[in-house]
């Protein structure tokens, strides 16, 4: 049994003793928030040729002669052209070129529902045995659009059936009813003065 005074020293140096310090905290390391990633690039543009479904010269004789991008296709001067698309497009038209790039008058239509229909009617028959091109683009810009997407031109090749007309003979030239001959020219002016002279007094 320990004495009063050796308790109450036991007590006393026990209470003296530093209570140990609290351990900081491990400081909180810095998280970068994820970065989303960018949107993906908008699709360019694609070849027209994936949404058509029909592109055809209607001739003579109610004859569909189907239309190839890779090479000519043979048409009567008095055909028509149409062409389907798969799906809806308000800017989608055709235009034919002759051979010199210059445009063909032609009338031209567009059905736009579940699918776009073009046609185009040029204003008189081609000239046969001669080449035109038949575009398929946008009216705005060169690229139609069906939906969100971008499509660039197709072209069709074709040329007419038959022989080309034969040139156009040279023009000669006429001496124009009222001009005076060479010869007759020539005379009048050797006429001399005196001459003209004498030749009034004698009438």
């Amino acid at each position: 049994m320990l004495r009063p005074a050796l308790a109450l020293a036991l007590v006393l140096s026990t209470s003296c003793e530093r209570a140990p310090l609290p351990v900081p905290p491990a400081p909180a390391q810095l998280v970068e928030p994820e970065r989303a990633a960018p949107p993906p690039p908008a699709p360019g543009p694609v070849p027209a040729a994936g949404i058509v479904r029909e592109a055809a010269a209607l001739q003579p004789g109610e004859v569909t002669t189907p239309m190839d991008l890779e090479g000519e296709t043979t048409v009567d001067p008095s055909s028509t052209f149409r062409v389907v698309l798969s799906g809806r497009s308000l800017d989608a038209r055709l235009a034919l070129f002759d051979r010199e790039e210059a445009a063909v008058p032609a009338a031209a239509l567009a059905e736009v529902g579940e699918t776009t229909v073009l046609t185009l009617s040029p204003a008189s028959p081609l000239s046969p045995g001669s080449r035109y091109r038949l575009r398929l683009d946008g009216a705005v810009t060169s690229d139609l659009h069906l939906g969100d997407r971008s499509y660039t031109p197709a072209i069709y090749p074709l040329k007419v059936a038959g022989e080309p007309p034969p040139p156009r003979p040279a023009r000669k030239h006429r001496h124009g009813q009222g001009r005076a001959h060479p010869s007759a020219a020539a005379a009048s002016r050797s006429i001399s003065p005196r001459m003209a002279r004498s030749a009034a007094k004698k009438s």
